[in-house]
């Protein structure tokens, strides 16, 4: 009986995954690196599953981003691809709506040409 119980227990842990790595994680995507904050955790809102995946998507922007169209840019960018992960908090934390906003205001004329 006990070997069967840790046997079901550890496919368990095994399947969620979440026994494997840490919930937070050093943020490793150079574009985000030294913006305010160090961890992330995934997946994350864009249902990507690691900062590979993310880095890959996020780094289209770095145009954007060099031209400065919005000093809010990158934060927001960032936040989005690697959110803010507290070791203490179940969740991770989002961009607030102004900081969305004032990205989009300052980048979108260029975006919609």
């Amino acid at each position: 009986m006990t070997m069967w119980l840790w046997w079901v227990v550890s496919a368990a842990l095994a399947a969620s995954g979440e026994a494997l790595q840490p919930r937070c994680q050093e943020i490793t995507i150079p574009m985000c690196r030294g913006i305010g904050y160090n961890l992330t955790s995934f997946p994350n809102a864009l249902d990507h599953d690691t900062q590979e995946e993310a880095g890959l998507e996020v780094h289209q922007y770095w145009p954007l981003v060099e031209i400065k169209c919005s000093a809010d840019l990158k934060f927001f960018l960032c936040s989005v691809y690697t959110p803010i992960c507290i070791e203490d908090y179940a969740k991770p934390l989002p961009a607030c709506r102004s900081v969305c906003e004032r990205a989009r205001d300052g980048c979108a004329p260029l975006m919609q040409k």
